[in-house]
């Protein structure tokens, strides 16, 4: 498994842990642009954007950004029919079924 990989999912695990720091309640922002919730403890920062479908955006430990993010597309959204070619804005899409099932959905 990718080392990169491992260590996101050893950071994500020390927050979630029993013993880690409680996570505060979302708060609403801004993140590079786009309206967003942001959560956080002494370990961990996560930012989602409900207007990219839910995306996590940034996930940061220890001063570490897990994800890459798009600066061309920064702020920006686009209407549905503009969606064609896909759109990488970056962070980490959280798919409500398996990828397989989005994939086939998205070429229908």
């Amino acid at each position: 498994m990718h080392l990169r990989r491992v260590m996101a999912v050893a950071a994500l695990s020390a927050c979630a842990a029993p013993s880690a720091p409680r996570m505060a309640p979302p708060a609403a922002g801004d993140y590079h642009g786009w309206n967003a919730f942001e959560t956080s403890n002494a370990l961990c920062r996560l930012v989602v954007v409900p207007d990219l479908g839910g995306r996590v955006m940034s996930y940061r430990c220890d001063d570490h950004e897990y994800l890459w993010n798009n600066p061309a597309l920064a702020g920006r959204l686009f209407p549905q029919e503009e969606h064609r070619p896909w759109k990488n804005y970056g962070g980490s899409k959280v798919w409500p079924a398996p990828v397989e099932m989005a994939r086939r959905s998205m070429t229908s």
